[in-house]
């Protein structure tokens, strides 16, 4: 690989954590069996807990069921036929509480294959 495409892909790398990182909305990233990968610090800031927490743990935990248990699967089909998704969803952040939100779903590509889903949360 030659000087100038590592200093493309350097920059685009940056340009994206940069995006990811300082975004003020919350952005969750999460794999095709709904578990948690990722999120930028307003996720923090929306549930109360920490992407350390969140990471590893699947995403019906912060649902709340009775809202819509099948949420997760209709998420994962819409992101398999590429498209994306706004939806409304409530949670219980870590204080226990009920908390509304937006979330606008689009499918994670890796050559060309749908591995997971980002969402991007409001309240």
């Amino acid at each position: 690989m030659d000087i100038s495409c590592k200093k493309i892909l350097k920059e685009n790398k940056n340009y994206y954590q940069s995006f990811y990182q300082y975004n003020p909305d919350a952005i969750l990233s999460f794999d095709l069996a709904g578990i948690i990968l990722n999120g930028n610090e307003s996720v923090e800031n929306l549930t109360g807990y920490s992407i350390r927490e969140l990471r590893g743990s699947r995403l019906n935990s912060l649902v709340i069921e009775e809202i819509d248990s099948n949420l997760l699967h209709y998420l994962l089909i819409k992101a398999e036929e590429g498209l994306i998704e706004n939806t409304k969803v409530a949670i219980r952040n870590k204080s226990g509480e009920r908390v509304e939100l937006a979330i606008q779903t689009a499918p994670l590509f890796v050559n060309d294959d749908v591995i997971g889903i980002y969402g991007i949360l409001k309240g």
